[in-house]
């Protein structure tokens, strides 16, 4: 009896022993698990977060560029060189300050002396000209560099937060015996001579031309490119480390490492972690990226900095606080573990005898739970990865966009300043400028409508005003109005537009404009394909009848004989920025048509046409619904 009570203790205390080891084990394996999980994780979402920081960075840099582009070109224009008419330096900055007024407040052009000559904001100049500006800094700095300058925070008149972007406006010496005779000062009775010396290198500051950037519309344009959002806490730092931009209006020009931005910002925080923090901003400053994993009881998240520079100008440091959930989950879900771990060995220890039957039991549900939650992460990652492909194309398009319109807009300015220096040169011939002057003025005026129309689309505010016409009538006019414009916007001369009316009632009640500009779009499209001399368009009007709808409908197809839609672009017609770069244009057409067709319930599409099996031109067609009496 002692010998069997001796074996089975012996058998128990291996059983105890075999299941200690093994609970041992398994609490390691758990660790592992622990570590492996965490890692995962935290590696996919520093990724995203310095993706997100490297574009909210290049959106900020690029958006800046285009007004320091602008300013160059102003300001090595003839008009500003010349030191010409004032109204007409105005028209420069009114062109300067329509294409960067989605984050620009005013231009303005300073003379040597610290004198405000033009704005392209009127009041501004009204407001300023009394002024001395020749000991601020964006006058100062540029006048003894000769580069580009981008101001610290300025607290305007108007208490808007803002910065300075200026460029000197520079004079190059002639030849050697002559002097210029010419300066920015509107104070006439006042004339200098500035005399050239035996180089033709030399350079003459003649003041600047000053960009002013709102922060506030800085921001927007961050929201807008969805890149600023609750989640992500971002702060813009200037070069004395003030504070540029912030989600606390209230720290708005407050030194970044003060005691009252740190205890707002990071309070509470251990000693260690704001440590870090403070390293990772001074190396920001400093021209150094990096990111820093916040995983403390008041907060997990990612803080990354980018340094933002132009033309090897440091001039602003962007930092971003990235919450995020995931490293919780897997915190909570391996927490769960351990806490099912202890107390199977807190069992095991005092009913040895079902030690097997809780440790199948408890591991079933364990590879069930680690399944379903390794699904869940997988699942995550995908999540995170397309969320980063999605911002990848998105800077893509928003680097394309800004290119293409840059390209468009810079083409027609450069065009109308050309003939506008022209006139002034040769008056007598002023019939023969007028044209292409107006010419490009319309290409300018339908780019600025299509940015627009844009706009209003994706912020959900295209608005509709719907009445009862004739689309008969409708298109009649249209091709009224492209016949007279052949003769002066470079439509085909040649092109013969066929229209073939519907014998039945073709009445709707739609928008009038918004009908009559896609018409428009679709006919001038196809008469950019059709260049040769038998080109034609055909304009077909007809009741059609849909499945399974109740209303009746009409169609409106135009059909041309050119060169039909290339196959590569035929997939994504009426996507954004679809376009063959010989043709030009920025492809925003048959986008903004399509949207305005979709808001009235109907249909486009557009399909290459098959003439005895061979490809001849192409056809647009969209439907509508017909007006319906009661």
């Amino acid at each position: 009896m002692i010998k069997s009570f001796s074996n089975s203790f012996s058998i128990f205390i291996a059983v105890l022993l075999l299941a200690v080891i093994v609970a041992i084990l398994f609490y390691f394996t758990y660790s592992e698990i622990d570590k492996s999980a965490k890692g995962v994780a935290l590696g996919e979402i520093q990724n995203v977060s310095l993706t997100q920081t490297h574009d909210s960075g290049k959106i900020i840099e690029n958006a800046l560029l285009d007004i320091v582009t602008n300013l160059k070109t102003i300001a090595n224009s003839p008009t500003v060189q010349q030191s010409k008419d004032v109204k007409d330096m105005v028209l420069l900055m009114n062109a300067g300050q329509s294409s960067t007024q989605h984050i620009t407040d005013y231009y303005r052009i300073i003379d040597k002396n610290g004198k405000i000559i033009a704005a392209s904001n009127h009041q501004q100049y009204i407001k300023s000209k009394d002024q001395d500006f020749s000991n601020r800094s964006y006058f100062i700095i540029p006048k003894e560099t000769h580069k580009v300058y981008i101001s610290n925070l300025i607290n305007s008149i108007n208490k808007i937060p803002s910065f300075s972007i200026s460029i000197p406006i520079l004079i190059n010496d002639i030849s050697k015996n002559e002097v210029i005779n010419r300066t920015f000062s509107l104070d006439t009775t006042n004339n200098e001579f500035i005399p050239i010396n035996n180089t033709f290198d030399r350079t003459i500051f003649n003041g600047i031309i000053e960009a002013s950037v709102r922060i506030d519309k800085l921001e927007k344009l961050l929201e807008l490119s969805m890149l600023l959002s609750e989640q992500n806490e971002l702060t813009l730092l200037d070069r004395k480390e003030m504070i540029m931009f912030t989600a606390k209006k209230d720290l708005l020009g407050e030194n970044f490492f003060s005691d009252k931005v740190q205890s707002l910002m990071f309070n509470p925080l251990p000693l260690k972690d704001l440590e870090n923090i403070h390293k990772l901003v001074n190396d920001a400053l400093n021209g150094k990226s990096g990111i820093y994993n916040l995983n403390t009881t008041s907060q997990t998240s990612t803080f990354s900095s980018k340094p933002i520079s132009l033309e090897g100008d440091q001039f602003m440091t962007l930092l971003i606080n990235k919450p995020y959930k995931l490293d919780a989950e897997v915190i909570y879900f391996l927490n769960l573990q351990r806490n099912f771990s202890i107390i199977t060995i807190l069992i095991i220890v005092v009913v040895s005898s079902l030690l097997g039957y809780f440790l199948i039991s408890w591991n079933k549900r364990l590879q069930t739970k680690v399944n379903n939650q390794t699904i869940k992460l997988n699942q995550n990652i995908k999540q995170l990865r397309n969320a980063n492909e999605q911002l990848k194309q998105h800077d893509k398009m928003q680097e394309e966009f800004i290119n293409i319109t840059a390209h468009e807009l810079r083409t027609p300015i450069q065009s109308i300043i050309g003939y506008t220096e022209m006139i002034k040169s040769f008056p007598e011939k002023t019939a023969n400028y007028v044209q292409p002057i107006e010419r490009n003025a319309q290409r300018l005026y339908k780019l600025i409508q299509d940015i627009l129309d844009i706009t209003k689309i994706e912020s959900g505010n295209l608005e509709l005003k719907k009445t009862q016409f004739d689309l008969h009538e409708k298109i009649n006019n249209v091709i009224k109005d492209l016949t007279t414009a052949k003769k002066i916007d470079g439509i085909n001369q040649n092109v013969k537009i066929v229209f073939h009316p519907s014998n039945e009632s073709s009445t709707v009640f739609a928008d009038k404009i918004r009908i009559y500009q896609v018409i428009n779009n679709l006919i001038r499209n196809a008469a950019k394909f059709t260049n040769d001399d038998q080109a034609k368009i055909e304009i077909i009007l007809e009741k059609v009848k849909k499945e399974k709808k109740d209303n009746e409908w009409i169609s409106v197809k135009i059909r041309d004989n050119g060169t039909g839609i290339d196959p590569d672009i035929l997939p994504r017609l009426f996507s954004k920025f679809t376009t063959k770069s010989e043709f030009g244009g920025t492809g925003l057409g048959l986008y903004i048509s399509k949207k305005i067709i979709e808001a009235h319930g109907g249909t486009i599409r557009g399909y290459n046409n098959n003439q005895n099996g061979e490809k001849k031109g192409a056809t647009f067609e969209f439907i509508l619904p017909l007006y319906k009496s009661k």
